[in-house]
C-alpha cells in the first residue's frame, strides 16, 4: 500500500508532513551518533560474479542489519552498495544514542559470522571459487561519531530524507579510515560512552584525517559481562506508537501523481 512504501521510505514522524505537501521540512538535531559501514573487499567481489549473485548477497546482509536496526531502535538511513548508514538519536530522540549506537555496532561485528555462513550457502556461490573464498573471509569495516546534524526531506521528484553537516563527515572517515573487523570511534563518541555502563573500548591513538587534522580514535571492542545492557523499557516505545498512531490516522494517497524515491543520502567525504 502507499501508507507502507511510505513509513518504509521516510521516518514515521515525517509522514505527515510529507503527505500534507510540505515543501520545507528541516530539522537539527544538537546529538546524534552516525554509523557508517563497509564490506571489507565487496566491489572487487561483485566485479567477479554474476548480477544476480551481487543482488543476493546485498539483500543476506541487509536483511541482517535491517533486524539488528530494529531490535537497538536506530534508524536506517540508506545504503549504496555495500554501504550502510544508520542514525541513533535521529529522527528518533534518546538521551541514550551513543550506547545505542554501540549496540548497533557491536552486533554488527557479532552478525558477521551468521552473513559468512549464509553467503556461502548461496546456490550460485558454488561454481564461483574466487567469490566462495571471499565469502569465507569477509569482514566489516564499522565507524561511528557523535554531533549535531541537521535533518531534511528534499526533492521535487523523488524526495528522499537526507542529513547534513560536518558529523556525517566525520562518521564516514572513522569508517574509511578504519581497520577490518573493528569498530572505530571518536573522541567525542567515547567520552559520552564513558558516561554510559557495559561498553569497553581500547585507545587507537591519534590519527591524521583528511580535512581534520590529527584526531584521537578509539576501538569499540565489545560489551562489559558486569554491566546492564538496554532495557525494552528503557526504550523509547512511546514516541514510535505516537509516530505509527499518526502515521495511520492520514488517508491513503492514491493516483496523486507524486513520486517518492529511496530512503536517503549521504556524501561522505574520504
Amino acid at each position: 500500500t502507499t501508507m507502507l512504501l511510505l513509513h518504509n521510505i521516510f521516518p514515521p514522524a515525517y509522514v505527515p508532513r510529507v503527505l500534507r505537501g510540505d515543501t520545507s521540512i528541516a530539522e537539527r538535531y544538537d546529538n546524534a551518533t552516525i554509523i557508517f559501514s563497509d564490506i571489507v573487499g565487496f566491489t572487487e567481489f561483485a566485479s567477479n560474479c554474476s548480477p544476480k549473485l551481487v543482488v543476493q548477497s546485498l539483500e543476506v546482509m541487509y536483511s541482517i542489519f535491517d533486524d539488528i536496526t530494529e531490535e537497538n531502535q536506530v534508524y536506517k538511513v540508506e545504503t549504496i552498495g555495500d554501504g550502510y548508514m544508520i542514525a541513533s538519536g535521529c529522527p528518533l530522540r534518546t538521551d541514550r544514542n551513543v550506547a545505542r549506537a554501540a549496540a548497533t555496532c557491536l552486533d554488527m561485528l557479532s552478525a558477521m559470522g551468521k552473513i559468512r555462513e549464509q553467503l556461502l550457502a548461496l546456490e550460485l556461490m558454488q561454481d564461483n571459487a574466487r567469490a566462495k573464498e571471499w565469502a569465507a573471509k569477509c569482514q566489516i569495516r564499522i565507524g561511528m561519531h557523535t554531533g549535531s546534524v541537521v535533518a531534511s526531506v528534499a526533492g521535487k521528484r523523488n524526495p528522499r530524507f537526507h542529513l547534513f553537516g560536518d558529523t556525517v563527515n566525520t562518521a564516514s572517515r572513522m569508517e574509511s579510515n578504519g581497520s577490518p573487523g573493528r569498530i572505530q570511534m571518536s573522541q567525542a563518541s567515547h567520552d559520552l560512552l564513558e558516561t554510559e555502563s557495559g561498553y569497553l573500548s581500547q585507545l587507537r591513538g591519534a590519527v591524521k584525517i583528511k580535512g581534520k587534522g590529527l584526531m584521537n580514535l578509539y576501538y569499540l571492542t565489545g560489551r562489559d559481562p558486569d554491566a546492564t545492557s538496554i532495557s525494552v523499557s528503557e526504550r523509547p516505545l512511546d514516541q514510535i506508537q505516537r509516530w505509527s498512531a499518526a502515521v495511520e490516522s492520514f488517508p491513503t494517497v492514491g493516483g496523486s501523481g507524486k513520486s517518492v524515491g529511496s530512503a536517503g543520502s549521504w556524501s561522505p567525504v574520504r
